[in-house]
């Protein structure tokens, strides 16, 4: 116990590299270019920043309610159901992992992220109402939606932060350079660097 309380209390040297890395200056320079922006100009970048951040304020709320409620219920599925919940998660899980190859950027391009997600969500709400009548013609089509809106879902919030993060943060050019919404122009963007 000695050895480590000494070792807590020893000051080392800063590291000063920070200082002299590319990305703070990089930062700076934002800074100031921020700060010579007048008028209307700044309230707009303001309330445009503002914005960003209360709708990934609100998603990782409603991400949080989502899943917690889902998770719980996904706990008690086999105990309360017994096989037939074991099912339901069996066939939830399946169409999960096959849809996440093909459904989302087609979803995505045709619906845009924020009805993607709004639709997703919808769906998992659904799966859940469908628990209260627990048989099998009721589980098991809503288990296979739920895992294709799953699919979406968590495209379409990677899709929403990083379109995000281009508009209010342009000057990073590895987020800028992202096409939304689809992904597999992503592969081609890496593939050409």
């Amino acid at each position: 116990m000695n050895k480590f309380v000494k070792s807590v209390d020893q000051n080392e040297p800063a590291n000063n590299s920070i200082l002299y890395s590319q990305a703070y200056i990089a930062k700076i320079l934002r800074k100031q270019k921020r700060a010579n922006f007048v008028g209307e100009d700044k309230i707009f970048i303001d309330k445009h920043r503002r914005k960003i951040k209360v709708n990934l304020a609100i998603i990782s709320i409603a991400f949080l309610f989502l899943f917690t409620a889902f998770n719980a219920l996904q706990n008690l599925q086999t105990s309360i159901n017994g096989d037939m919940g074991a099912d339901s998660l069996f066939a939830l899980y399946l169409s999960l992992s096959i849809s996440s190859l093909f459904v989302p950027s087609f979803v995505l391009n045709r619906l845009g992220s924020k009805l993607t997600l709004v639709t997703a969500f919808s769906i998992y709400i659904v799966y859940m109402i469908a628990n209260f009548l627990p048989k099998y013609y009721s589980l098991l089509p809503v288990s296979i939606l739920t895992g294709i809106a799953g699919s979406c879902l968590w495209a379409a919030k990677c899709v929403y932060i990083v379109t995000s993060a281009s508009i209010s943060f342009p000057s990073y050019p590895n987020i800028a350079s992202f096409p939304p919404p689809t992904f597999d122009k992503f592969d081609d963007e890496r593939e050409r660097r």
